[in-house]
């Protein structure tokens, strides 16, 4: 027999409540409340996908700043070609 009640049925809502105040606010609360864990468990899923989905997308964003960032052309500092001597109009003479 207990397999058979329906607990969010709005019958099983309708006997529990009856010859009580309607209005007070718990009947309403009653009537709604497969609504609400039906919204509850929609957002679990969600919160729970983005969280499996995390390691990808964190994954995916590294990679995207690595690329922008990567130099293109690398020069050495023993390879920067210099002057061999100063030129002579470039000195300062002591007199």
């Amino acid at each position: 027999m207990a397999k058979d009640i329906n607990l969010n049925s709005a019958d099983w809502c309708d006997l529990v409540f009856e010859g009580k105040n309607k209005n007070y606010g718990a009947y309403r609360m009653r009537m709604t409340s497969s609504k609400r864990h039906f919204i509850a468990f929609g957002v679990i899923v969600l919160f729970t996908a983005f969280l499996a989905f995390l390691p990808v997308l964190i994954k995916t964003v590294s990679q995207a700043l690595n690329k922008r960032d990567q130099m293109t052309e690398v020069t050495a500092l023993s390879d920067l070609k210099l002057e061999d001597q100063v030129k002579e109009e470039n000195t300062i003479h002591k007199e």
